[in-house]
């Protein structure tokens, strides 16, 4: 997480129990990183943050296209395919998935 400092507030959080469950970082109207702790996941707090990103005027944002859990949760709560792509990261090609929600 300190790799995220600069972004501190700017980020939002979601906790269970007390302990940080996950966050998401927007830029603008684009989700920049939705992530869950594996042993929160199901529970709802991604939801919540999806929710909150959406009332906030969230309408994009990329995936993995190998990530087919996280894919079929932003497709289970409205958001479309828009386009698949390869680019670089972390030094290699990925392929990727870019969502958009009107």
């Amino acid at each position: 997480m300190a790799r995220f400092a600069h972004a501190w507030q700017r980020m939002l959080v979601v906790l269970s129990d007390g302990t940080l469950a996950g966050f998401l970082l927007m830029t603008d109207q684009h989700i920049d990183m939705l992530f869950m702790d594996p042993s929160a996941i199901g529970r709802g707090g991604g939801a919540l943050l999806l929710q909150e990103a959406e009332r906030r005027g969230a309408r994009s944002l990329e995936c993995f296209h190998d990530n087919h859990a996280a894919r079929h949760f932003y497709e289970r709560h409205g958001w479309q395919v828009e386009r698949e792509y390869d680019r670089d990261f972390a030094g290699r090609s990925r392929s990727f998935v870019f969502y958009a929600k009107g």
